[in-house]
């Protein structure tokens, strides 16, 4: 027997659960290595914009990965409204784009501002 709409429309929350708690893990690391490259390894840094940049975009994509497992989580323990349809909440549609374009932004500058520090 296939599975319901309601069952794949589960395990595609599952799978976008884990996704966002993978962003939070490296957004969280990637401030910490900004921190550490600050402190110890660039003196006098050129460029600081990009870190600003980059601290930023990681900020908005953990909150925007927490507000999507919060979502997530609610939805988990509570009946669809209308299983049937395939209408899911529109949270995810709006916070995943901006958290996943934050968190490109993010490290795009991070590298843009190591890389011109290492040179």
């Amino acid at each position: 027997m296939p599975p319901t709409l309601l069952e794949l429309r589960m395990e595609g929350d599952k799978l976008l659960h884990y996704t966002m708690k993978q962003l939070v893990t490296i957004s969280s690391g990637s401030i910490l290595i900004i921190i550490a490259l600050f402190d110890k390894v660039f003196k006098t840094p050129k460029w600081k914009v990009f870190v600003g940049i980059a601290f930023v975009g990681f900020l908005i994509c953990i909150l925007g990965s927490l507000n999507v497992m919060r979502t997530i989580s609610l939805k988990m323990g509570v009946a669809y409204q209308e299983p049937r349809t395939g209408k899911h909440q529109k949270t995810e549609d709006r916070i995943y784009p901006i958290t996943y374009y934050a968190y490109l932004v993010a490290i795009g500058s991070l590298v843009v501002f190591v890389i011109r520090n290492l040179s």
